[in-house]
């Protein structure tokens, strides 16, 4: 079989516990390299596999890093505000990569990404929940729900510290908790029903006391459809106990489902059926899968780029909106 080689640029939480897991379960893909400014991120990389110390080549920044392999594609996970550079460097390259989303950090950002020459057919934004089975079976099922009211989704997490690091800055992360996380729940909404016609949003960075941060830690969003379809979305970076769900309501029945599971009962409460996959490390293989396939078959990604288009519009209109009640 025929290896791939992979680099990964930025050696963060992300990349470690993720995406070089992920790759290393693949036959199919060997790491040649990896990149990131602080030596100490490239020291936890090699205590935390230091079964490829000897064979991936380590460097401060992309460029230096291409002077010395010459990879079939790259991962990229860094802050938000060093995309637009390295993506540039990536078209120009003519190497593939799989970004980390956002697809930017607001849409005059996002429009200049998407007009990088080669971006199209480059470049793929991870968005994991849309190349899983069980997230697939669920949108198929819809149909069967009958007219559709109401859909709530929740995304929550506790982290310590949200006004640390660059995260709490929104000038270099485009904003919180809804365009970080959030971003997967406002990508499975333009997924699954398109653009609504209808949000209010409210926004907030109160979860730690004197503390001086401006990327929002919490965020509610309501929105509605012309049909009558109208719902909730829920993030938070300072919300209790980790969970991601959601629940979709229709005349004939309703669904109730997560990363991991997705029951169906009728209108009565009965359970109809019950998907799950336990193992939540299904959606990142399926991810690679795709695109691997899309590198493999030169496709390209630029039937995807409207949808991420989309997912940053409506996060600007959210953003636009909770500006407007303050």
């Amino acid at each position: 079989m025929n290896q791939l080689s992979a680099i990964i640029v930025g050696l963060g939480d992300q990349s470690l516990n993720d995406h070089v897991p992920t790759l290393l379960r693949r036959n199919d893909v060997k790491i040649v390299g990896a990149c990131d400014p602080s030596i100490n991120a490239q020291h936890d990389f090699n205590r935390k596999f230091p079964e490829l110390e000897d064979k991936v080549t380590l460097a401060e920044d992309l460029d230096e890093l291409l002077r010395t392999v010459q990879p079939d594609f790259a991962v990229v996970a860094v802050p938000h505000n060093r995309y637009m550079e390295i993506v540039t460097s990536l078209c120009q390259q003519q190497l593939y990569f799989l970004k980390e989303k956002p697809l930017a950090r607001n849409l005059v950002e996002a429009n200049a990404i998407l007009s990088i020459p080669g971006f199209a057919k480059y470049g793929f934004t991870a968005t994991q929940r849309r190349y899983g089975e069980i997230y697939q079976q669920a949108k198929n099922s819809i149909g069967s729900l009958g007219n559709l009211y109401m859909f709530h989704a929740v995304y929550k997490l506790n982290i310590d510290a949200p006004h640390e690091s660059w995260r709490g800055i929104k000038a270099t992360s485009g904003g919180g908790c809804l365009i970080d996380m959030g971003y997967h729940l406002v990508d499975q909404l333009v997924w699954w029903f398109g653009m609504p016609q209808r949000i209010h949003a409210q926004i907030s960075a109160l979860a730690v006391p004197n503390a001086h941060y401006d990327a929002e830690d919490s965020a509610t969003v309501l929105f509605r459809y012309n049909s009558g379809l109208h719902g909730t979305l829920l993030v938070s970076r300072a919300a209790g106990e980790k969970y991601e769900g959601y629940e979709l309501y229709g005349s004939n029945g309703y669904m109730v489902g997560s990363k991991k599971q997705v029951t169906f009962f009728n209108r009565r409460g009965d359970v109809v059926q019950e998907i799950s996959q336990p193992d939540g490390q299904i959606l990142l293989d399926a991810q690679l899968d795709f695109f691997i396939s899309r590198i493999i078959s030169k496709v390209g990604f630029a039937d995807l780029q409207q949808d991420h288009l989309n997912n940053m519009k409506l996060i600007q209109r959210c953003y636009d909106d909770a500006l407007a009640e303050s």
